[in-house]
């Protein structure tokens, strides 16, 4: 009972199903180093059919999703993909088209919806692609699942939950931005859509482009800032007048042109701040409101989400407080990365009827052996020095504590976009001149941008002030910590007192007896845990990246495997 899963737009990546369960899943971005990675994610595809040694001949079900007027032109011409890649990377092209003209355009993508024409068109394009890397497309069958309808998959088909609310937050695809949807026995019944023209995510990439910030990447940074900005005690904020809320209907009350403009003189007329609060507040005002009447409409409280929305932390809290919501769960790579798992679970439902499960762990990429890490240390001679060391987690607790950073490499590497103890760059959680020298020196963050930190699953209710049923794994939802830790997590919080945690137990030993390393020097286990990356860039991979990644930002401490690595 397999099926492969497959995302070949924004962030494609490819997941593989076995059994209704998620077995292997990598973002294609790993391995081209562009970040976001929008082609046919070929190697992610070799990958996945790798770990159960399959070869394309043996698949007999490839699930894909999305199959509107603007993906079905990409895959008709690949050099769209690039094209809008570059532009939105904001690189210089050959095309002299103003950034403003492209995001209109883009805006007005969803009024074609997928219909007959389009789904042939990608079938035909998409077929071609499988059949250039292997694939018998005389056995295959290709299964084209809708955008949201992948999203909804993803949610729940991973939650564990019998029953649930289904809410997905896009900016558009197939036509439609939202949808509420009525999970139950293992079917998923979408009750209401909400069109491209009345996008909340495209309001706030619009917010995020004015800013100066690229769109689809970027969004996070506008929320990060909102929480700088000083705000009057009576002050109205004019975007909250933008959208109207009714029911389980998102209604766009201002042409997308003219809404455009009032943006732009908003944003030249207040500070970088306070702007990016006015989107932020008027964001989380209207999706709050979709929520509650959502789970009014269905009168089903455990509610579950995905979509490129779902990304906004801030949003998520305030959802997750609702008196309406009881269980909650947000697919871990909640943005277009993970359709390809969405699809590839749909399918597995309707072919064979499995059943929502709770996943245990996102540890779903690549894995390296020692001998591989050796032959490529081997390379660096002149720059490094390594030695193999019986107790990583102890050696590098102790690193952490001394006010160390450290560089980790180990195991599989994490699905979706949060590194999770496996492909991270480790610190202490109360040094704020620790935070500082990470941020500017290594990450070359943007000052405003806050670091999340990693929480033994014992610990997590000693930092929390919210009372929680069962704390999150993914870094997927947003906390406040109580007054008396705040002293022990000065480099992982918010400048309003919050964190978006990773609470670390079984499911990752090793880390986790890091942690326990650390609770025994300072008293709590808690960390610094940022994406083994340099901002803009896509988490490292193998290996090499991390090596090549250690020698650039000459950081002394880096554990890959058994090894320890540090600077001749």
């Amino acid at each position: 009972m397999i099926v492969l899963g497959i995302w070949d737009g924004h962030n494609a990546s490819a997941s593989l199903v076995e059994n209704g369960k998620l077995v292997a899943a990598v973002n294609e971005e790993r391995f081209t180093k562009r970040k976001l990675e929008p082609n046919f994610p070929i190697n992610s595809i070799k990958y996945c059919l790798g770990v159960l040694k399959l070869r394309p001949k043996d698949i007999t079900h490839v699930a894909m999703s999305t199959s509107d007027w603007s993906m079905t032109l990409s895959r008709l011409m690949s050099g769209v993909k690039s094209d809008f890649w570059y532009k939105r990377r904001r690189h210089l092209t050959n095309k002299p088209i103003t950034w403003d003209l492209d995001l209109q355009i883009l805006n007005q993508t969803g009024k074609i919806k997928s219909n007959v024409f389009f789904r042939k068109i990608s079938r035909y394009t998409l077929k071609k692609y499988l059949s250039s890397v292997g694939f018998n497309m005389k056995t295959v069958k290709l299964h084209l699942v809708d955008h949201h309808k992948a999203h909804a998959a993803s949610a729940f088909f991973t939650s564990g939950l019998k029953k649930a609310t289904c809410i997905t937050l896009d900016a558009l695809g197939d036509g439609y931005s939202s949808t509420v949807n009525i999970c139950e026995n293992n079917e998923i019944e979408t009750i209401s859509k909400n069109t491209t023209k009345d996008s909340l995510g495209l309001f706030f990439q619009e917010v995020t482009s004015i800013m100066g910030m690229r769109i689809l990447e970027d969004e996070g940074k506008v929320m990060a800032l909102s929480d700088f900005a000083y705000v009057e005690k009576n002050f109205k904020n004019p975007m909250k007048k933008f959208f109207e809320v009714k029911g389980t209907k998102i209604k766009s009350k201002i042409p997308l042109y003219k809404r455009y403009n009032l943006l732009k003189k908003l944003h030249w007329r207040n500070k970088p701040e306070k702007f990016a609060y006015m989107a932020q507040s008027a964001l989380e005002e209207a999706t709050t409101q979709f929520f509650d009447n959502a789970i009014n409409n269905t009168g089903i409280k455990d509610v579950v989400w995905a979509g490129g929305i779902s990304s906004n932390i801030k949003m998520n809290m305030n959802i997750r407080q609702l008196k309406n919501v009881n269980n909650w769960h947000i697919f871990p790579d909640m943005g277009d990365g993970g359709l390809s798992a969405g699809a590839a679970l749909f399918v597995s439902n309707k072919l064979y009827g499995t059943k929502s499960y709770r996943i245990q762990n996102v540890y779903l990429g690549p894995e390296y052996n020692d001998d591989n890490t050796k032959n490529i240390l081997r390379k660096y001679k002149n720059k490094l020095e390594y030695e193999k060391i019986s107790d990583k987690s102890g050696f590098a607790s102790d690193l952490i504590t001394n006010d160390e950073i450290v560089f980790w490499h180990q195991g599989k590497g994490e699905f979706g976009p949060r590194a999770l103890g496996n492909r991270s760059i480790l610190a202490s959680a109360s040094s704020v001149d620790v935070k500082n020298k990470l941020n500017m020196n290594i990450k070359r963050r943007s000052y405003y941008q806050p670091f999340c930190p990693s929480i033994l699953w014992s610990d997590a209710k000693k930092f929390i002030k919210e009372k929680e049923k069962d704390f999150n794994k993914y870094m997927v939802m947003g906390y406040n910590v109580k007054e008396s830790m705040e002293n022990f997590s000065r480099s992982v919080m918010n400048v309003d007192k919050s964190i978006r945690p990773q609470m670390v137990g079984e499911e990752n030993k090793l880390y986790m007896n890091l942690l326990k390393g650390i609770k025994k020097k300072s008293g709590y286990g808690i960390l610094l845990n940022t994406s083994f990356n340099i901002h803009g860039n896509p988490i490292v991979l193998d290996p090499k990246d991390a090596i090549k990644t250690q020698i650039e930002t000459k950081n002394p401490h880096l554990f890959v495997g058994d090894y320890y690595v540090h600077l001749k």
